[in-house]
């Protein structure tokens, strides 16, 4: 019984580490490429919208985009250049 009982709750703080996780990507995004509110908002709405229609988690979606800032790119161009990277 004790072991059905912990299962939840280890599924829920895996989920709270991931939830962590991906904010805290979304954070040095912002701060790489000096985002303000209205690009992040839309650079979340993709990465929600990568993660539910590919095979990525927003997680590894925000990693890209990370990695795409990290190169430089604007928010435009990395909204643009993000479903391309990942083959969407």
């Amino acid at each position: 019984m004790l072991a059905a009982q912990r299962l939840p709750n280890s599924h829920l703080s895996s989920s709270f580490r991931q939830i962590s996780a991906y904010q805290h990507v979304m954070r040095e995004v912002q701060f790489i490429m000096s985002a303000t509110p209205s690009e992040v908002s839309a650079m979340d709405g993709l990465v929600r919208r990568m993660a539910k229609t590919t095979m990525y988690s927003c997680s590894r979606v925000a990693e890209e985009l990370r990695m795409l800032a990290m190169e430089g790119k604007s928010a435009q161009e990395c909204i643009e250049a993000l479903p391309d990277r990942l083959g969407a």
